[in-house]
């Protein structure tokens, strides 16, 4: 059980502690998908983790021409690289830094990353970083001694672990008055006013949380089952970040012991029950013979 509600928590520790095209089929889940704003993480059932950041271009709505739309999403690929990512690379650099195993290294075989991309047939850029174990994501999202990971709730017969958190994109920026959803517009949006007089008109922001087991429960707006494991949805606009959205993971798991116990006992008032009828139809075929011999 923890092991399932490992990822959630820990994205909630750094501000900028990130997430294919996975990205864009999971926004194509929601309306209005050509504007969405995507953050996104997929646990894998081989102990992969993939942290995904995904931005629309929004090229059909603006109706660039081609050249000018070429030097559009250039401007904007490049805006993206240094203002948000290398945020995210220096991080985990940081960390990289720190750890004496070489796979686990930033750019080994546990850990990488994929620099934003360009998607021509999606009109998306994204990047990624990948972890490929539970160790490696642990080392790369350490949890403060202060910080509790979830919420347990013991029952008689069914235990809750549960971890919640501000939904991503209405956290404020660190030392800042903005949140996450608001700075992330304002990166798409003054790259489109530089080419164009149009505007975002109400972006989507959606966090998407998929994990291979179908034993996590959330409180998402959308939940889906896929072949490889549930995905998990939340959504706002941008006018709705101000509502304090939480977003809740929680898994719920059969108390054993007391189910044990329960299973015992009922066993043992059968075999007693069992044994009553067993005395009581004897001796009435024993009362029944001495009518007889009377």
């Amino acid at each position: 059980m923890k092991k399932i509600l490992l990822t959630f928590p820990l994205l909630f520790v750094f501000l900028f502690s990130l997430c294919g095209n996975k990205a864009f089929s999971y926004a194509q889940n929601v309306d209005n998908f050509s504007t969405a704003i995507l953050f996104s993480i997929e646990v894998e059932k081989s102990g992969k983790y993939t942290q995904t950041i995904s931005f629309p271009t929004m090229e059909e709505d603006l109706v660039l021409e081609e050249k000018t739309n070429q030097e559009y999403v250039q401007e904007l690929l490049t805006k993206i690289k240094t203002t948000l990512f290398f945020s995210y690379f220096f991080n985990y650099y940081n960390i990289s830094s720190t750890i004496q195993k070489t796979d686990y290294k930033f750019g080994g075989e546990k850990a990488n990353y994929v620099l934003p991309t360009y998607k021509e047939e999606e009109k998306t850029i994204s990047f990624s970083f990948s972890f490929f174990d539970d160790e490696a994501y642990k080392l790369y999202h350490p949890q403060k001694e202060d910080k509790k990971e979830s919420e347990s709730e013991s029952g008689f017969f069914f235990n809750k672990q549960k971890s919640t958190g501000k939904f991503l994109f209405a956290q404020n920026l660190k030392g800042e008055e903005k949140t996450v959803g608001e700075y992330f517009v304002e990166i798409l949006s003054t790259t489109i006013e530089k080419f164009s007089n149009e505007k975002i008109e109400n972006p989507i922001f959606v966090y998407c949380y998929k994990h291979f087991s179908n034993k996590i429960r959330s409180n998402a707006d959308i939940v889906k089952e896929e072949k490889d494991g549930v995905l998990h949805i939340w959504k706002s606009d941008l006018n709705a970040l101000s509502q304090d959205k939480i977003v809740e993971i929680f898994v719920i798991s059969p108390n054993r012991g007391n189910w044990y116990l329960l299973a015992l006992g009922g066993a043992i008032l059968t075999v007693g029950i069992a044994g009553l009828i067993h005395y009581f139809i004897n001796r009435a075929k024993k009362e029944e013979k001495l009518e007889e011999e009377k």
